[in-house]
C-alpha cells in the first residue's frame, strides 16, 4: 500500500517549472506566441527580401549581358554593311571606269578611220 501511494502521489518539489527552456536549437521562452510568430514572419520576410534582391540583381546583370552583347553585334553587322557598301561602289567605279575607257578607245579608232 506504501508503494501504491509513493508512486502516485509525486511530491510538489521534484518538478519545478523554468522560465525558459533550452534546445538544440536556441533558447525558447515563455514570451507572448503572438510575438514569436511575429518575429518567426518577419525573419521570413527578411530571407525572402534578400532572396528576391539576388534574384533581381543577377537579372539585371543578364539583361545588361544582353544589351551589350546586342549593341556589340548591332556595331558588327553595321560595319559589315558599309564594308559591303564600299566593296560594291568600288566594284561599280571600277565597271564605269571600264565603260568609260572602251568608249574612248572606240572614239579613237572612229577617228582614225
Amino acid at each position: 500500500a506504501s508503494q501504491q501511494g509513493q508512486g502516485t502521489n509525486r511530491s510538489s518539489g521534484s518538478k519545478k517549472s523554468t522560465g525558459s527552456v533550452v534546445s538544440g536549437v536556441g533558447v525558447m521562452s515563455k514570451s507572448d506566441p503572438l510575438e514569436v510568430l511575429k518575429a518567426k514572419n518577419e525573419r521570413s520576410r527578411q530571407n525572402e527580401l534578400r532572396r528576391m534582391e539576388r534574384q533581381l540583381a543577377n537579372m539585371l546583370g543578364q539583361r545588361a549581358e544582353h544589351q551589350e552583347l546586342s549593341e556589340g553585334m548591332l556595331r558588327k553587322e553595321k560595319a559589315r554593311l558599309k564594308a559591303l557598301e564600299e566593296r560594291t561602289m568600288a566594284m561599280a567605279e571600277q565597271r564605269i571606269d571600264a565603260q568609260i575607257r572602251h568608249v574612248e578607245k572606240w572614239l579613237k579608232q572612229e577617228e582614225t578611220f
